[in-house]
């Protein structure tokens, strides 16, 4: 009403602002120990414009009156927003997180190649080791080590999900071993696998797990070999100018560590020299065959040096002891000798001129004995092969032979076979050694023969007997002159005759 007494109605209306409210939504839940969290305010009611206060922004949130904070680990957080009348809301909400996975364990040289950790074995170091497979995210994953020092690797920081390691071949003639080998602690056993490329089995990782069960073996093959040669003197050693053997099979036979049974044939080449390489270590022999008229040579006889002796037993049909090749080993100490037996013989004969030569038309002397001796005249009690070496005795032609003899030195005895008949001829008349007499005749023995080297033999060891021969018989008085032995005419005593 004014002063005039005039009226006018106005009609004015007061709305209330609606409530305040404020929603926060968390976003990019990370692994445990990650920062990659935010927190998003939605705030509406009251009247804006709005500003915010965060209670516990962090670092990364200097301009803490933003709706959104960032780079957050797991935690409380709560924000007040205020709205331009000054009315307040606060809010709180926690982040969780996911406990990081993870997978790891070591490359290691499996000596024996056996598919365990054995105490003393040495780490591999270097060796490259690829993780794939896909997160409880859908996410694919692809990371890559490398072996430390110590031979261990380690996948960290992982979420969890399911995956797989490849562990590469490392350079230097390394192979993997076997895999999952059944030892019921798999943290001991190898776990890639050699006919997948070295890949593992998958692995489903959980939340917070640590998987150290993961481990590759690898070993270097091994070989063994070297040389079979003709042993000219039999002396189990290889000497200067002792040739190799072609042709000789040798058999490889004994279990790998990895428990298969080995069996493999080779053949001497034309030095004599073989080999067995690209084995996996473990536990084998050799048998070495022996060829036709041959005979192994003595065991062990180089005075410890393993390289120079022979390592085949004759008594073992060739086969050696059992050898254990470790990775890596290359053994060149497995060799075999081997000679041809030797002999001595030939001829006793009746020297019927005594000229202490053969000749023509001369009858050889059946039955005589003969013993076979050493260079230094003992007595010779075994063979090449071992067996008793027993006295000849001349056969109807009057010829006698010592064979499968030990390479050496040799002499024969005779036996006078009538020594009241008998006498023995003169010794090594005329020039031709084959054609004399070669035994004494104080002792009735030989010389030595020089030594008779592999497959060699003597036969010119003979022996000349003749029969002695008597002249004579009577002086006489020849009564009645006529030149003739007549009745009663008396011997003469005393007379002197000479020869």
């Amino acid at each position: 009403t004014d002063g005039n007494g005039c009226q006018t109605m106005t009609m004015v209306v007061l709305e209330e602002p609606t409530q305040l409210e404020l929603h926060l939504t968390p976003l990019n839940e990370g692994l445990c120990g990650d920062a990659n969290g935010s927190i998003t305010a939605f705030a509406s009611g009251g009247v804006g414009p709005y500003t915010y206060d965060w209670s516990n922004d962090g670092p990364d949130n200097p301009d803490d009156d933003l709706p959104a904070i960032s780079a957050l680990g797991a935690g409380s957080y709560s924000v007040t927003v205020t709205d331009d009348h000054g009315c307040t809301i606060e809010a709180q909400i926690t982040l969780t997180c996911v406990q990081p996975a993870s997978i790891s364990n070591l490359t290691w040289i499996d000596e024996n190649a056996n598919g365990i950790q054995d105490p003393g074995e040495d780490p591999l170091p270097n060796v490259t080791v690829v993780l794939d497979g896909v997160d409880v995210n859908g996410n694919p994953v692809n990371e890559t080590a490398i072996t430390g020092a110590a031979g261990q690797y380690l996948f960290d920081n992982l979420w969890p999900g399911t995956y797989k390691l490849t562990f590469a071949t490392p350079p230097g003639g390394y192979v993997l071993t076997t895999a999952n080998d059944p030892d019921a602690n798999d943290g001991n056993d190898s776990d890639a696998d050699p006919s997948m490329g070295g890949m593992t089995v998958f692995e489903v990782l959980t939340p917070g797990e640590n998987n150290t069960d993961y481990d590759a073996g690898y070993y270097i093959p091994a070989s063994i070999g070297n040389f079979v040669w003709e042993d000219l003197d039999a002396d189990g050693e290889q000497d200067p100018g002792e040739p190799g053997l072609q042709g000789v099979p040798v058999t490889l036979t004994g279990t790998d560590g990895q428990g298969n049974p080995v069996n493999k044939t080779t053949t001497t080449d034309v030095d004599g020299s073989y080999l067995f390489d690209e084995l996996v270590p473990g536990d084998y022999k050799l048998t070495f065959a022996t060829l036709p008229g041959l005979v192994g040579s003595p065991l062990n006889q180089a005075a410890g040096d393993d390289a120079q002796d022979s390592d085949a037993d004759p008594a073992m049909g060739g086969m050696t002891a059992t050898e254990t090749l470790v990775s890596g080993e290359n053994n060149p100490n497995y060799d075999a000798g081997y000679f041809a037996p030797v002999k001595v013989g030939d001829y006793v004969w009746f020297d019927e001129n005594a000229n202490g030569v053969q000749d023509a038309g001369e009858p050889g002397i059946e039955n005589v004995e003969v013993k076979l001796l050493d260079g230094a005249g003992s007595p010779v009690l075994a063979d090449a092969g071992g067996n008793p070496v027993a006295n000849q005795f001349t056969d109807a032609n009057g010829l006698y032979l010592f064979d499968n003899l030990v390479p050496g030195v040799y002499k024969v005895m005779f036996i006078n076979p009538n020594p009241a008949k008998y006498t023995l001829t003169i010794k090594d008349a005329g020039t031709d050694d084959a054609q004399d007499s070669d035994a004494n005749q104080a002792m009735l023995m030989s010389d030595p023969t020089g030594f008779l080297s592999s497959g060699e033999e003597d036969l010119t060891l003979d022996a000349g007997f003749f029969a002695k021969v008597k002249v004579g018989d009577f002086v006489w008085h020849d009564l009645n002159g006529n030149g003739i032995q007549d009745a009663g005419e008396p011997g003469i005593e005393n007379v002197p005759v000479t020869l």
